[in-house]
This record gives C-alpha cells, sequence and structure tokens, in this order.
C-alpha cells in the first residue's frame, strides 16, 4: 500500500530531517548526548541544530534550551540521550513541540527484562498515539551524508574516516530491531 502524504512527511522528517534537537545534549563530545552535536557541527548541517539541556545555557558554542518546547520552531527530529527514567517525559515534550521524529538513543528498554519489557510497550503506544516516529534504542547504525544529519548511537571511526574519503552522497542504514 503506498504512503500517504503525512506519512511520507514523517519519514521525511526522520532520513532526511531539516532542523535536529539533541535531548541530552552535553558540551563533552566524549558523552552519548554530545557525540551527535559535534558531528552536527563538523559535517556543517545546513538546518538549525537545538541542543537540549536544562543546566546549561551553551553546549558546543550554540545556544542551549531548556526544553523542546522552549525552541519555538519546527524541529524534524530529535535525538533523544537521556537516561531511561527521563525518556517518557522528553517523549511527551517532543509531542507538545510537534515533533515528528524520534532517534532513540537512550537504553534500558525491553533489553533489562520485564521492567524494560514494559517501559518499552508505553513508549510504543505513546508514539503511536501522538504519530512520532520512532527509530527503536536498539538500531544503532543511520548516517545519512546528504544533508549531513546523523542519528547513530556507535558512532565510528571508521564511518567517520570513510565520509571524508568519500565526501559524495553516503547512506548507511542498519536493522537490528523494529522501527515504531
Amino acid at each position: 500500500m503506498p504512503l500517504s502524504s503525512h506519512e511520507y512527511a514523517a519519514l521525511g522528517a526522520l532520513f532526511n530531517p531539516a532542523s535536529i534537537a539533541v535531548v541530552g545534549a552535553s558540551s563533552n563530545p566524549g558523552k552519548i548526548g554530545g557525540l551527535p552535536v559535534e558531528y552536527l557541527l563538523n559535517q556543517r548541517h545546513p538546518g538549525a541544530i537545538y541542543p537540549v539541556n536544562p543546566n546549561q545555557e551553551t553546549i558546543q558554542g550554540l545556544r542551549a534550551w531548556p526544553t523542546l518546547r522552549d525552541v519555538g520552531a519546527p524541529i524534524d527530529m530529535a535525538i533523544c540521550a537521556v537516561p531511561a527514567s527521563g525518556v517518557m517525559s522528553a517523549v511527551e515534550d517532543a509531542a507538545a513541540a510537534g515533533v515528528r521524529s524520534i532517534v532513540m538513543f537512550s537504553s534500558g528498554f525491553a533489553e533489562t527484562g520485564e521492567a524494560g519489557r514494559r517501559a518499552q510497550e508505553s513508549l510504543r503506544a505513546l508514539v503511536k498515539e501522538r504519530s512520532i516516529r520512532l527509530r527503536a534504542p536498539r538500531q544503532r547504525s543511520r548516517l545519512k551524508r546528504r544533508s549531513n544529519a546523523v542519528a547513530e548511537r556507535g558512532l565510528s571511526v571508521r564511518i567517520r574516516q570513510a565520509v571524508v574519503r568519500y565526501p559524495a552522497a553516503v547512506s548507511s542504514t542498519r536493522r537490528t530491531a523494529g522501527m515504531m
């Protein structure tokens, strides 16, 4: 069955985002919330980058926002790099801000046992109810070079070197779990 225009736009927000927020952003590029900010800056992402961290005013030279709702501008994709205990409130904030897609860097779901499985089902229900495309926690590789957008939990040096060595349009997607 062909995609509706709404579904096509939602997938576009996930695979070719114009604006990206990093929830749990860090000034330290060695942290899970700092790596995507550093990468987007180094690759000169042409769209807006919104670091979200209520405890900082700037992150890696960019203005930081306390919440996604405070950004006040359209956000195509949010990278969620907060502890599992903060994921549901981050997704609620994303829904309230009109975010169309989320890439989950957070872990602590079904891979941790029954309580994690229940949390994952609650997360799945929430994003379905809010019509948000969610890239599941165990899906680790997505790199779209054409727009310099990255959503990669385990971004390896080899991928960085390959992108630098071969700067033409590069896309890589691996599936290790389902998209919600």
